[in-house]
């Protein structure tokens, strides 16, 4: 079954932003390394493999906002 881009974005959030601790998630160095991993696992896991699957860069808009928006 294909992903629709909500459902990447969730899955993003879930796995490296909202399982962050507190102490953490105030950091912006950590914040940025959580979203540096979150962008190398999408480029792994989403667009190299699937050509006509979820695209989050969408004109105006990067992959690190979409998520952040998505937690925030």
């Amino acid at each position: 079954m294909a992903k629709t881009v909500e459902d990447v974005l969730h899955e993003l959030s879930s796995r490296f932003l909202l399982n962050v601790s507190d102490e953490e998630f105030r950091d912006t160095i950590r914040i940025g390394f959580q979203m540096e991993q979150a962008h190398w696992w999408y480029i792994d896991y989403y667009s190299s493999h699937v050509r006509t699957g979820p695209h989050v860069f969408m004109p105006g808009q990067g992959l690190s906002r979409a998520v952040v928006r998505r937690v925030c």
